[in-house]
């Protein structure tokens, strides 16, 4: 099951009083929502072929939880310098098409508190502040979901027996 990034403990507490209902039901309802078992397949999907995968948590338009899965090719993680390596904010850098001749580069910076937009149009030479939407985490959305400790795509391994195996094949 996924979980939602909280503040602190104490939020939790607050899904459990009468008020809000079981807390079970909540969850249910927030997963149904949200497609899980697409997105999720897709997550494992991109984490089979890139090694590591990653889904972020955000509020969509109607104010309920929702989350996404994003190009590995596209995230840069970045982890704190003590030994338990928190996450402390994930920077995501893709290209948009605007025209034929016309690329914009975006960036965005997912860090414990908020969003960060940037946008860049010849480029990387300058990159300008767009926008920054705050959030109630209190932690970065992120959750990097990684196979293994080197970050290697199951494929990886059979790459080169496939390769050999070819190469005879042509012989």
């Amino acid at each position: 099951l996924h979980s939602f990034p909280t503040r602190r403990s104490s939020d939790l507490e607050i899904f459990l009083t009468p008020q809000y209902g079981d807390l079970d039901e909540r969850v249910l309802d927030a997963l149904k929502y949200s497609d899980f078992q697409s997105k999720d397949r897709q997550l494992y999907r991109d984490a089979l072929i890139q090694g590591v995968a990653f889904e972020v948590v955000y509020t969509d338009e109607w104010g309920e939880q929702n989350f996404v899965s994003l190009p590995a090719t596209e995230m840069i993680p970045v982890y704190n310098d003590t030994m338990d390596g928190t996450l402390r904010a994930v920077i995501r850098i893709y290209s948009t098409q605007y025209s034929a001749l016309e690329t914009a580069y975006k960036v965005e910076v997912y860090g414990e508190d908020s969003v960060k937009y940037y946008d860049s149009v010849s480029g990387y030479n300058s990159i300008f502040f767009r926008d920054e939407k705050p959030y109630f985490y209190g932690q970065c959305p992120v959750v990097v979901f990684s196979l293994n400790p080197e970050n290697t795509s199951v494929f990886d391994p059979i790459l080169s027996l496939q390769d050999a195996f070819n190469l005879a094949m042509s012989d």
